[in-house]
């Protein structure tokens, strides 16, 4: 089963145990590309955000698609990752995201709480940190 992998640049969560399938995408909210950066090529790489976490030119020559917002936006990178992957990947497909959970809690809740409205939609989300996991999804 294919999986979409949210990337965000903060919290402490360690992907190097990771084996990403070859069907699995990357959304990399800005600076979280550093997560990935040498799995380039082996999965379909989404880079978006406002680039002031990250230097356009590490990624010049790599096979990233890349989706540039301006800085001056009502949105955080974060928020804009998961809006983009509960657009463009069905409901059934389970986004896990990295990096979501920090020892700030009102960065930690901001992240929970960007998902709820997709969770309420029916998508399901699973936030991963080095010692915990947070499962989001609506029982029915």
């Amino acid at each position: 089963m294919k999986k979409v992998y949210v990337l965000l640049a903060g919290g402490k969560v360690d992907t190097k145990f990771l084996r990403f399938k070859k069907r699995d995408i990357l959304v990399c909210a800005d600076g979280g590309i550093k997560r990935v950066l040498g799995r380039v090529g082996k999965n379909k790489i989404v880079l978006l955000g406002d680039f002031d976490s990250v230097n356009k030119k590490m990624i010049e020559k790599k096979k990233v698609e890349i989706l540039e917002f301006p800085k001056d936006k009502d949105m955080t990178d974060g928020e804009l990752a998961v809006e983009y992957v509960c657009k463009h990947y069905d409901k059934t497909i389970k986004k896990i995201v990295f990096g979501g959970v920090s020892d700030r809690l009102d960065h930690t809740l901001e992240n929970i709480l960007v998902m709820v409205p997709y969770v309420k939609r029916g998508h399901i989300f699973e936030i991963w940190g080095n010692r915990i996991k947070i499962y989001l999804n609506v029982s029915k």
